[in-house]
Formats: C-alpha cells, structure tokens, sequence
C-alpha cells in the first residue's frame, strides 16, 4: 500500500477535468483513460496518466470498453498504489471513465480499502441517461460481489458544467480533510468503520449515498442516515446529528483546511431510490420530445433526371 492517505483516481474525461483542476502534479492524484484527447488542453505530467493501450477512446460505449478496462484495471492500482482512503473521481455518461471507476472499486474492495466514489451523473441524451443508469447498477452489483458498501457521493449535472465541478472539488477537498489523519480522536479504523458499517451494525452492505454538509441543519435533513462522521475545528461544538448506527467524530486544529468550523458526512441507503427515480424521470422526459420529431419525406424522386452516377446535374 502506498504511503499517501488518499489517493484520487480520476477517471475518464470528466475525472481529468476535475482533476486538473484540483491540482494535476500532485503525489495523491492520477488521471485514467483510454485516449489521450482529454490531455490536449491540460498540463498533466506524464507520469501521472495511464492510458488504456490499443484504443483511442470509447465513444460512450461501455460495452466496448468494460473488457479492456477489466484487463488494464490491476495494472493501473500497480502503477498508482492505493492508500489508506482511497476516491474516484468519475463521469458516470461516458464510456472509458465509468468501465475503468467499476472496475477499480470491485478490486479496491475485493482488498477491503476504504474507497468513496464522486460520481457526475449524465442526463443530456438517451445514452448519457442509460450510460448513468447502468454505471450506478454496476456499483450495486459490485458492493453485492463483495459483500462491502459502495459509497457514492451524486453531482446532477443539469445545472452545467462548471457547477458540476464546483461541487465536485468541495467534496474532494471535505473528504481529504477528512480522511488525511491529521485529525484528533479519528484514526484509519474510524474511517474504515465509517464507510465499511456493516462491520460493527446489523445493516447490510449496498450501495449507497454521501452527502456532505457544512452545518448541522443540512446534515440532520438528510433521510434514514446510516453512518455520520464529522469533523470540528471547535470541540464544543460537537454535538450528535440523528440516529445513525455509526458515528465517529474529528477535531482539527488546522482551521485552515476547512472553509467552515465544521462538516458533516453522511451516509444513507434511501438517497439512491431518489437518484434512480430522477433518472427514469429524466429519460421518460427526453424519450417523449424525441418521439415528437418528425420525419420528412425524400427532396429526391425516381422521376428526377439523373446521371449514370446518380446525380442530379440538370
């Protein structure tokens, strides 16, 4: 295991985006795909990229690429070991990005390591939709093969783009704090009793939703939670958040790697219904203004003169 505390993968061309942005040459960042079209318009060191070999992309295609990235997936943890805490960074609507995340966490969690997924969801177009249905379906399959939850943080990506990243990077930086054991009353077996729940309560492992919150109002909204960890910059201002079956709480002293005094992560299994519901709302929704457009007839008839090549030059 590598010696970084959390290591972020970033996958596919939104995983580089994001990345690039968070800070490229970074020791705990790498960047995976399979074609280097995502690498045009950003300065990533060489060092940190590995790109599946013999392909030039996959065109949303999943299918096309699931095989490829199941065989490249041990070759790349080789190349970027995995740590402590382990995040993927992951456009769930492409193709290259979201074979190579699924691939990832079932061996990530086949070596039961800590290991959350920042997923942006895809709902522009039909495949996008069915794209994002089928990737969050495979992290379900994956938590059921190892018997382990699949911590998935959701971005909606309706509100753009750069919105999309905003939260995406906010995430990033409340889970590193997080998880950088830096912080006291919180070791690695905290954080792995966090995300791994079904070890010390009698809930089953799925998968399952992460929502971060700077206050305590926001995180006591969110539904039937099943793990909370939060972390203070003032102790006495620790005070429990619901009735979750894990709880497990940090103080740091470095203010400065939070933007607020405090952040709460919680853990729940009904958040994904909603995701899913959203999604069949999303394709019901784009399949009903597409089966509107109309086909028109042929601007060309049997009747038209036509040369030996089939062209009309009168």
């Amino acid at each position: 295991m590598s010696d970084i505390k959390t290591q972020i993968y970033n996958c596919g061309g939104t995983g580089f985006n994001i990345g690039a942005q968070y800070g490229a040459t970074a020791a705990n960042v790498c960047f995976l795909d399979s074609s280097d079209a995502n690498l045009k318009d950003k300065q990533i060191p060489a060092e940190r990229v590995y790109l599946i070999p013999g392909t030039d992309g996959a065109g949303g295609d999943q299918s096309y690429m699931m095989p490829l990235a199941r065989k490249h997936a041990p070759e790349m943890l080789k190349r970027f070991e995995p740590a402590a805490v382990n995040i993927l960074v992951v456009g769930a609507g492409g193709g290259s990005g979201a074979s190579i995340a699924t691939q990832l966490v079932g061996l990530l969690l086949e070596m039961e390591l800590p290991t959350v997924v920042i997923v942006v969801g895809g709902v522009d177009t039909t495949r996008r939709i069915r794209n994002t249905t089928n990737f969050i379906k495979n992290l379900e399959i994956k938590s059921l093969q190892t018997k382990l939850p699949v911590v998935m943080a959701y971005v909606d990506n309706t509100n753009g783009e750069a919105a999309a990243d905003q939260e995406v990077l906010f995430l990033l930086d409340s889970l590193v704090a997080l998880t950088d054991q830096t912080n006291g009353r919180l070791d690695t077996k905290d954080i792995i009793n966090w995300l791994q729940f079904n070890r010390i309560c009698a809930v089953e492992p799925s998968l399952v939703t992460l929502h971060v919150s700077q206050n305590r109002a926001d995180a006591s909204a969110v539904l039937e939670p099943i793990s909370i960890a939060s972390l203070y910059t003032d102790p006495t201002k620790n005070v429990p958040i619901g009735t979750a079956f894990v709880r497990t709480v940090g103080i740091t002293s470095n203010e400065a790697k939070m933007s607020s005094d405090q952040l709460h992560f919680v853990i729940n299994s009904v958040g994904v219904t909603a995701i899913m519901d959203n999604l069949e709302e999303e394709r019901v929704k784009v399949n009903t203004v597409q089966s509107s457009f109309r086909s028109r007839k042929s601007i060309v008839s049997i009747d038209d003169n036509l040369t030996d090549d089939g062209l009309c030059v009168d």
